[in-house]
């Protein structure tokens, strides 16, 4: 089986690196959305909307990455 780095990053017109860090930021995007949304489940009168602010803009920003 042939693995290829470059090929997933390339069809979204981006290097391996531009890819790495986009990659990472999204994810500690997504930590951060699960950490809002930990908290909120013990303490339901804070952080109401902050961790679905996050995935849905996460979601806005995959869709508008699609090849």
């Amino acid at each position: 089986m042939k693995i290829s780095f470059t090929e997933h990053p390339n069809k979204l017109g981006e290097t391996y690196l531009q890819h790495l860090l986009f990659a990472l930021t999204f994810c500690s995007k997504i930590i951060i959305a699960f950490a809002a949304c930990l908290i909120h489940a013990f303490f339901p009168f804070i952080l109401k909307n902050t961790g679905g602010n996050i995935i849905n803009k996460l979601s806005e920003t995959i869709n508008n990455r699609r090849v």
